[in-house]
């Protein structure tokens, strides 16, 4: 049998980078932004994104990153504090208080590649071939994989 080394008891994460510990106010301000941001996507982009063009499926795609990135902060620190000290009830409260909000967040954006993957495809597909969307094809292309599975909103919202 191989030995593993095992790492130093020294090391941890880093993660006064992101915020100042489980009860900082900025984690809680982030979340809320977030949530804020999936209410204006979905007010803008529910029920439109098939008539969208090339250009506005690209600045919908650039929102929604910037909105993804906005709620996974909390959620990446949550979960890599509670990895680091698994016993910590400050660690499992915030664990659990940010997957109810980024759940919540993220079932606000499901309508989005439902209608991505629902979309009318033409023969020359236009939101595949726009020059504009080429840093997002292989996004689109995963998409179109599953639009035949695709299931109505409510239900998507459902799975994991």
């Amino acid at each position: 049998m191989t030995n593993v080394a095992q790492p130093p008891e020294d090391v941890r994460w880093k993660l006064g980078e992101l915020y100042s510990g489980p009860e900082d106010p900025a984690i809680e301000e982030d979340l809320a932004r977030a949530d804020a941001m999936a209410k204006q996507f979905a007010e803008k982009y529910r029920g439109k994104v098939a008539s969208l063009s090339p250009e506005g499926v690209a600045g919908a795609l650039r929102e929604q990153e910037e909105l993804l990135t906005s709620g996974y902060k909390p959620a990446g620190y949550a979960s890599l504090f509670f990895a680091a000290q698994t016993q910590d009830p400050a660690g499992q409260r915030l664990l659990s208080r940010v997957r109810e909000a980024t759940t919540k967040i993220f079932n606000q954006l499901v309508f989005f590649d439902v209608e991505l993957k629902t979309a009318p495809q033409e023969p020359d597909d236009r939101f595949l071939s726009a020059p504009e969307l080429a840093n997002y094809r292989p996004h689109l292309e995963q998409l179109r994989v599953f639009a035949s599975n695709t299931r109505p909103e409510p239900e998507e919202r459902l799975l994991p």
